[in-house]
């Protein structure tokens, strides 16, 4: 996701473009941009939905079906 930020009144007319990450789990852009969740290869898992996959029962389904999306990331 791009986000256009204008800059003080010192760079009037330009525009800096911040490149924000999207969960690869949850789809969300996460509070606290790049800072706040790990980089697999070239996906982004936000701190949330780290902390749930860390925390899930192994026998649950929705640990499952993080399992076949990191696989997804990984393989």
């Amino acid at each position: 996701m791009l986000y256009e930020k204008q800059q003080g009144s010192a760079a009037i007319g330009r525009r800096s473009c911040l490149v924000l990450p999207r969960c690869w789990i949850c789809d969300q852009v996460p509070s606290g941009g790049i800072r706040d969740g790990i980089r697999l290869k070239k996906a982004f898992i936000c701190s949330g939905c780290e902390r749930i996959i860390v925390q899930s029962d192994v026998a649950s389904g929705q640990y499952q079906i993080f399992i076949n999306r990191l696989k997804k990331i990984l393989l």
